[in-house]
């Protein structure tokens, strides 16, 4: 494959790290929201490689422009040996706070849909989430702040992940 100097510089090849295979609305939106831009674009070629995450020793983040996506550690410092722009929209990357991130506003989002939920006269709430996940926090500060105005709580459950 040629490098990135070595290709036309009219078109930027753009990996789209997600793993495809875990239908997650969220990993769905963001691909689709990368593809709308792609598409815009003349410059652009997006490609979905989870690959380039480090998963495969035939991987090779050199192939790329830029890379966004789920992005681990080891990606992250890939992208940084090789001076590759890497943006992250994983909340949960280890390498988060050293990269650009485009996330979701968590608290907001949970918020709304205590509020929405409150409005519509629902009394029992519950949270399913694991505790190893670092948006939990972010979800339950929004959540339950307006449940527990109205003295209503709401239920947790951290379920195993190793099922």
């Amino acid at each position: 494959m040629a490098s990135p100097k070595n290709r036309a510089k009219s078109v930027k090849r753009i990996a789209v790290a997600i793993e495809m295979d875990q239908p997650y609305p969220h990993h769905l939106g963001c691909y689709s929201g990368i593809l709308r831009y792609a598409a815009a674009k003349d410059d652009w070629q997006a490609v979905v490689d989870p690959f380039v995450l480090g998963v495969s020793p035939k991987a090779d983040i050199r192939e790329y422009d830029g890379v966004v996506g789920r992005i681990t550690a080891k990606a992250a410092e890939a992208a940084r040996a090789a001076g590759i722009p890497v943006v992250n929209h994983w909340i949960n990357s280890p390498a988060r706070k050293e990269l650009p991130s485009v996330l979701p506003d968590c608290r907001k989002g949970c918020r709304m849909a205590a509020e929405h939920f409150l409005a519509r006269g629902f009394q029992q709430f519950g949270y399913v989430g694991s505790t190893r996940d670092r948006s939990r926090v972010l979800y339950l500060s929004g959540f339950e702040p307006p449940i527990r105005e109205r003295g209503l709580r709401v239920a947790k459950f951290d379920p195993p992940l190793d099922v």
